[in-house]
């Protein structure tokens, strides 16, 4: 339709109701939730290295990739924001919500997986002070990260030596 102050067009909802409250479908959106989730698994799987062939005493695990390996390789490196950090970050935090208590022990075994595939890689590669502090797309939020999910998991052991990670760098920044 068209009037004197250009094309509109019919609004064919309800107006806003003051004092009225959408009702979301829980459901609907907790479904969407866990399809997320397993997709992100699916197209990144993680399993333990395989001891036969590889080192045991190797405290990460390797990626089993089903999708481009360009693409895994880069996301084993990246930063909470778009790594592989983030990924066992996600699966921390759905477990932490409450909102799947069934899903929360394999939800927080693959981010444990995840997590420390990143550590691996970070232990291999040198950055600088300034990258290595960055939260988002440096290192620290994958140490705190990690430090959730092995206290999620009760490996207050490896907790505290992420947590120790984090305050080192904690110095860097206050220097």
């Amino acid at each position: 339709m068209t009037t004197p102050y250009g094309p509109h067009f019919e609004n064919c909802l309800g107006d806003f109701t003051p004092h009225s409250s959408p009702k979301p479908n829980v459901e609907a959106l907790k479904n969407r939730i866990l399809n997320i989730i397993n997709t992100m698994i699916d197209k990144f799987p993680a399993v333990p290295k395989n001891p036969q062939t590889e080192s045991e005493s190797s405290t990460y695990f390797s990626l089993i990739v089903i999708a481009s390996c360009d693409v895994v390789a880069g996301k084993a490196e990246g930063g909470l924001y778009a790594g592989l950090g983030g990924m066992a970050y996600c699966l921390w935090h759905t477990a932490h919500s409450g909102l799947f208590p069934e899903h929360n022990a394999h939800f927080l075994q693959t981010a444990k997986l995840y997590m420390e595939i990143c550590l691996g890689k970070l232990s291999e590669k040198h950055v600088d002070c300034f990258n290595e502090v960055s939260f988002l797309l440096g290192n620290v939020g994958n140490y705190l990260s990690a430090a959730f999910v092995y206290e999620a998991l009760g490996e207050r052991g490896k907790h505290k030596s992420e947590l120790r990670f984090f305050s080192e760098f904690a110095k860097l920044v206050c220097q």
